[in-house]
């Protein structure tokens, strides 16, 4: 927050100069603000609430609304409501929309379906009936190095990456997608029978781009270009999108590469907040492309460096640029 108070007291500064006031200044603070309120206001929030929701059997939704200079507004919505802040809330760019993920179902041969308040819950419900045991003889995706169920605890993480379940921690840090993938490829180790129903009606399969050639050594091309590895070809989209559009701000290309296409540690974070993240005992310097040449520099001055953590949520990232960039990607 001393950050934010310092952006604040410049503006007021510059009011009582006379000085304008970019969109580029406003944007960077915009940015700030949300970074507070992901890194700290939320996470307060939700292990505040947690202890006094968790056992409630629904599903609901609540919409909590900060304007400046009134007091903070939250709502239970209902039914209508509810429809309408998701189509509200809908990711809009280029002319394309991308809505809030799905939960889901899962269907066991013998006639058990489990369906919780949220994905997480149906998760983690659904690898317990599975066999805790069992799931942890899983390896063929570990997360930093942890199964998705061990008996390690990671300590490394400032956010809630596992729950901890009759002396197991299941991992939980992923997308609903992931969440549906795991389970799906669990199934088929045990050779589980299982089926899973997104909330939309529509019957999960697993994504097929790329799906013959997966490996951790397969190379891409972007638009042609020589073959880079994952996290070389996410560093150089993004790249490709400063010359394609050399006056965006960091807010721009957030918005261009949202968090959620690479998970808990988003593709883009400015230097300072990963600085900061070490300062306080976090390693997350490995976590993102660092050297003096990987070091970015948006139009309005913001320096930020790009994830270098890319497993499966790559082939998310690059069927993203594919339909929002029309971009070319090509397995090598």
């Amino acid at each position: 927050m001393d950050k934010l108070d310092k952006a604040y007291e410049g503006l007021e500064m510059l009011k009582e100069i006379g000085m304008p006031i970019s969109k580029e200044q406003l944007n960077h603070i915009m940015e700030m603000e949300k970074e507070y309120l992901e890194s700290e206001v939320i996470p307060l929030i939700k292990s505040e609430l947690q202890p006094m929701v968790e056992k409630l059997l629904n599903k609901f939704h609540m919409k909590l609304e900060i304007i400046p200079n009134r007091e903070m507004e939250i709502v239970l919505l209902d039914k209508t409501e509810k429809t309408d802040f998701i189509e509200a809330s809908q990711y809009q760019r280029n002319g394309s929309s991308r809505s809030t993920s799905l939960g889901f179902s899962v269907h066991f041969p013998d006639g058990t379906i489990i369906k919780n308040s949220d994905a997480k819950a149906t998760f983690l419900t659904a690898i317990k009936k599975l066999g805790l045991e069992k799931v942890a003889l899983f390896k063929e995706r570990t997360f930093k190095g942890f199964k998705l169920v061990d008996r390690a605890k990671r300590k490394d993480c400032d956010f809630i990456c596992q729950e901890y379940v009759n002396g197991w921690y299941v991992y939980v840090a992923m997308s609903n997608d992931t969440k549906m993938e795991l389970l799906s490829k669990v199934a088929k180790m045990l050779d589980v029978d299982l089926r899973i129903v997104k909330d939309d009606g529509k019957e999960y399969s697993e994504p097929q781009m790329f799906i013959q050639s997966k490996s951790s050594r397969e190379h891409f091309s972007l638009n042609g270009s020589e073959p880079y590895n994952k996290r070389r070809f996410v560093l150089e989209a993004v790249k490709l999108f400063m010359r394609t559009y050399p006056t965006a701000t960091f807010y721009d290309i957030k918005e261009a590469f949202p968090d959620r296409l690479q998970g808990s540690y988003g593709v883009a974070k400015k230097l300072d907040w990963v600085l900061e993240k070490e300062r306080n005992g976090f390693d997350f310097r490995v976590r993102y492309s660092m050297n003096n040449d990987e070091i970015l520099t948006s139009y309005d001055g913001v320096k930020f460096v790009v994830s270098n953590q890319w497993g499966n949520q790559f082939y998310r990232f690059a069927e993203w640029v594919k339909k929002t960039m029309g971009w070319e990607v090509e397995s090598v």
